[in-house]
């Protein structure tokens, strides 16, 4: 017999009921020691009808097992303790109880309110668990400037007709427009500059975070987005590129730039 068993008994019938027994399911299985020391099972069953009992084992026949494991919880206590101080202020219900059974579920409603007791006491205890810190440079909010590295366009003399755009069919004395240059004199290339101030100072509108274990080779990163280029869907600046004021950006400019060219 375990908590949830379909059981039926003749406990809690009145002289006008019509039927032999009551129907009902098993809520909790209790040992309660009585004022004179001996301990019994107490069973608190929940009828058909909605009342909630406390009955002997010997006063229950089990109809159907029920498959589930027992378990206890807050809600579980909380509910049987309000049924049985709704039960004890039913004057219907003592009028049909024995003053044996009234002692047992006087016994039952304290035993209820011990366990919830400790119950609340064990899921009180402060977590063992072990927080992680995560720590930015910058918080939320923040006005930052950020630095970029300027990209120039470079012209340099093609290598092919030596600026002249033109070079000479071979054997003939015609000219044909030179294909490496286009007929320009010149190739077209990018190249990094130097670092300067970007123009998108603002403030921070989202941190992301990327954190590696010391087993993997990937490198921490911290991006932020701004709300000059866009938060969600726009520049992610590395937390290097990032300064709380302009003197910084400028210094950190300088020395970058100090050390490309050397």
């Amino acid at each position: 017999m375990i908590k949830g068993d379909r059981i039926k008994t003749t406990v809690g019938l009145s002289l006008t009921d019509k039927m032999n027994f009551l129907e009902g399911e098993i809520i909790s299985i209790d040992k309660v020691k009585c004022f004179v020391g001996s301990e019994l099972e107490m069973v608190m069953i929940k009828l058909d009808d909605g009342r909630v009992l406390p009955c002997l084992k010997e006063e229950l026949e089990v109809i159907r097992q029920s498959n589930l494991v027992e378990t206890i919880s807050r809600e579980d206590i909380n509910k049987q303790a309000y049924h049985v101080m709704t039960n004890i202020n039913s004057t219907k219900i003592i009028s049909n109880i024995s003053d044996r059974h009234r002692e047992t579920l006087m016994n039952s409603f304290y035993i209820l309110l011990g366990m919830f007791n400790d119950f609340i006491k064990q899921n009180d205890k402060p977590t063992k668990y072990k927080v992680m810190e995560i720590k930015t440079k910058f918080n939320l909010n923040d006005t930052v400037y950020p630095i970029q590295l300027n990209v120039g366009e470079i012209k340099k003399t093609c290598g092919t007709c030596n600026g002249n755009r033109t070079v000479k069919i071979n054997n003939t004395e015609r000219d044909i427009t030179c294909t490496d240059c286009n007929g320009t004199g010149y190739n077209t290339h990018f190249e990094a500059l130097k670092w300067g101030l970007s123009n998108h100072v603002g403030k921070i509108g989202k941190v992301s975070v990327e954190l590696y274990s010391n087993t993997y080779p990937n490198k921490n990163e911290y991006r932020y987005m701004l709300d000059s280029t866009g938060v969600g869907s726009g520049t992610n600046w590395l937390e290097s590129e990032l300064f709380l004021t302009e003197q910084e950006a400028i210094e950190e400019c300088e020395k970058r730039n100090n050390i490309s060219t050397k």
